[in-house]
């Protein structure tokens, strides 16, 4: 992994522990196989734009709580939005979803992505993203970390999710990054400056 993104990640890493194996917790996730879609389900948004069928599936739990906001401008767009998710019986968040303006430090972080060989790019017709996997040590062994960036007009979605096993968490990963940026209704246009990314 390049620099940028290694540094632009390690926050988001001591953030993540696996929730279902945090001491005195009884309760063991239960892993659904169900493949995820780009397609966003019916039924509630957890933070007002996350899917909570799709947090249920590939937490393998329904007793899930979030935490978030979407931020909009007096012109009604969206400037930020953040939710993090994770299991009621645990304090740490299990997946974090961020939406941001792709500027600033974010930019050429997200088109060094675009040209990296370690990630697993999107193909066209989905989208202008990337996921990828890190290994995390923690006090229950190693784990795999799922990762997500996915642009959508002028913003970038970012995904963070912690394994369940029997599921692939960067695919879970760009697919929660695919349905929250179509539940946020993104427009497709780029007007920030400069050239919108590309490959």
């Amino acid at each position: 992994m390049d620099q940028g993104l290694r540094a632009a990640t390690t926050a988001a890493l001591l953030l993540l522990t696996c929730a279902a194996c945090t001491g005195g917790d009884s309760r063991e996730a239960v892993a659904d196989p169900t493949p995820l879609t780009t397609a966003v389900p019916q039924g509630s948004l957890l933070c007002d734009f996350v899917p909570e069928e799709t947090a249920s599936t590939v937490l393998g739990a329904s007793d899930i709580t979030a935490d978030g906001q979407v931020a909009r401008d007096s012109q009604d767009e969206l400037t930020v939005a953040y939710c993090n998710i994770g299991y009621e019986d645990a304090d740490l968040d299990a997946i974090k979803v961020q939406v941001e303006f792709l500027s600033g430090t974010l930019r050429p972080r997200f088109d060094e992505g675009l040209q990296s060989s370690d990630y697993q790019q999107l193909p066209e017709s989905e989208g202008l993203g990337y996921s990828w996997t890190e290994q995390q040590e923690t006090e229950d062994g190693t784990q795999t970390i799922g990762r997500a960036w996915l642009a959508r007009g002028n913003h970038v979605v970012r995904v963070d999710v912690l394994p369940t096993e029997g599921r692939d968490p960067a695919d879970d990963a760009i697919h929660l990054a695919q349905q929250s940026a179509a539940a946020l209704d993104i427009p497709d246009e780029w007007t920030l400056d400069g050239p919108p990314p590309s490959r």
